[in-house]
């Protein structure tokens, strides 16, 4: 979550710097807040990963972090134009689509056991 905030903020950049606010993207600069969030995101991808595994998930699970890197890495591609508008599409829209996966696919491997347990 962490990720999703500094790229967020970046939008705040310019008004904090002026008001000499000491925020994590004005302390850090924009480039290093986005490499810390960048940072974040694949460190959560990698608990992610880990939470599949403790589980024994399968084809459903790992499909669905495939297709949430990808929307990671797209959100930070387009977070760094630092354009109003890419970054909402950024946090809002990926966002929502990185917790809609996750949640789906999480619940496919509950549902549907028998397509996770290889006997």
């Amino acid at each position: 979550l962490i990720g999703f905030d500094i790229i967020y903020a970046l939008q705040d950049y310019e008004f904090d710097r002026r008001q000499k606010l000491h925020s994590l993207v004005v302390a850090w600069g924009p480039q290093n807040a986005l490499a810390a969030a960048f940072i974040s995101h694949m460190f959560m991808w990698g608990l992610l990963v880990l939470f599949g595994l403790l589980c024994r998930f399968r084809v459903a699970y790992f499909s669905g972090l495939i297709f949430i890197l990808g929307c990671l890495v797209l959100e930070h591609w387009l977070a760094r134009r630092r354009n109003l508008k890419w970054i909402n599409t950024a946090f809002f829209k990926l966002n929502a689509v990185v917790s809609m996966v996750f949640f789906i696919v999480t619940i496919a491997e509950v549902v549907f056991p028998n397509f996770r347990m290889m006997r």
